[in-house]
């Protein structure tokens, strides 16, 4: 059975009607991995307003309590997402995994913020290069001065090196980052599209995915969904297009519902 260490914070997204959803990268993805019978740890921080319950009871958590939880107001302009700060949790005290051994198979960051030190993630894969390393790097490319949320790439030259690494189109084009200079990032790139599917790169070698129908309700979550389902396609088949054909298929058939709630007794692995 393969063991996954997920480490990054929770979030709630406050919506344009102002409805509070329950999410971040690490609920969705540890859910995933769980459902698809790993055994999974999970590493957070949030405050009391972020209910524990909404991780399956499987989940080994290491959870640190946050006077408050990270939330960003969300909205939509010309179908672009846009968000802004309301409050952030605490930033991730990493410094016991850099003084053991990790004996999970894969480590996968999935920060929503700077909540994950770089420094500190480049030592712990440094002293763990046997462990398969994972990541949507979002946060470390969010910059959110004056609370409203900018894509901002200039930490890029100081990345750790993963074996595999998630970024979104929309991502990407609005910060006109070159193509170039992800491919060094990781041994596997991952470029999802939305409803255009999705690009993996790997060893000179370039797979395009395409997306499936959905009657789309909720597309928030969908880029976490894609990469847990892709790692551990992946994980268990070597096979990249499998990988990226599942994840496309059960990512877009997520938008169908609305939040992590929903999630947790709708997707079938």
């Amino acid at each position: 059975m393969i063991s996954s260490l997920v480490i990054g914070n929770t979030s709630i997204d406050i919506l344009d009607d102002s409805t509070e959803q329950l999410g971040g990268s690490v609920a969705y993805v540890s859910n995933l991995l769980v459902k698809a019978d790993q055994n999974v740890t999970v590493i957070s921080s949030f405050g009391r307003d972020y209910p524990t319950e909404i991780f399956d009871p499987s989940i080994k958590s290491i959870f640190s309590l946050s006077n408050v939880t990270t939330k960003f107001k969300v909205s939509y302009k010309d179908l672009l997402r846009e968000m802004c700060l309301v409050s952030r949790a605490d930033h991730l005290d990493l410094r016991f995994l850099k003084r053991k051994k990790i004996h999970d198979d894969v480590i996968f960051f999935v920060p929503i913020l700077d909540e994950i030190n770089i420094l500190d993630t480049k030592d712990i894969l440094r002293n763990n290069k046997d462990v398969f390393s994972a990541s949507i790097p979002q946060g470390w490319i969010r910059n959110f001065n004056q609370r409203k949320i900018k894509i901002d790439f200039s930490l890029l030259s100081e990345f750790p090196c993963f074996d595999l690494i998630f970024f979104s189109h929309e991502e990407i084009s609005s910060a006109k980052i070159d193509l170039s200079i992800l491919l060094k990032l990781s041994k596997i790139l991952v470029i999802t599209h939305g409803d255009k599917g999705s690009t993996i790169f790997s060893s000179n070698k370039t797979i395009n995915i395409p997306a499936h129908k959905a009657k789309v309700i909720d597309s928030i979550g969908a880029g976490d969904i894609y990469a847990g389902i892709f790692i551990d396609v992946y994980l268990k088949t070597k096979n990249l297009e499998k990988a990226g054909k599942a994840a496309s298929k059960i990512s877009s058939k997520s938008t169908e519902i609305s939040g992590l709630e929903g999630l947790k007794n709708y997707l079938k692995i």
